[in-house]
């Protein structure tokens, strides 16, 4: 009986050191997420995520907006 319980004992220590192992492997892995580039809408001055703000490339100058009603100002205001 001793011996048996012993064998369950080892068994379960080893299940729980890969448990263990394979939790911190990956943590590891896991990267952080990239920081967003934010870029400036000349507008209104609020910050946008590049991926997500909209897009206006005009006299060979790329522009963020935040949102359409900041592009229709910036495309009716005099240059």
């Amino acid at each position: 009986m001793l011996r048996y319980v012993v064998i369950l004992v080892i068994v379960i220590l080893v299940v729980r050191y890969f448990i263990r192992k394979q939790k911190k492997e990956t943590l590891r892995r896991a990267s952080p997420l990239e920081p967003e580039t934010l870029r400036q809408d000349p507008v209104c001055g609020r910050y946008v995520p590049e991926v997500q703000g909209l897009v206006l490339k005009s006299g060979g100058n790329v522009y963020h907006f935040c949102s359409t009603e900041c592009m229709r100002v910036f495309k009716e205001q005099p240059r």
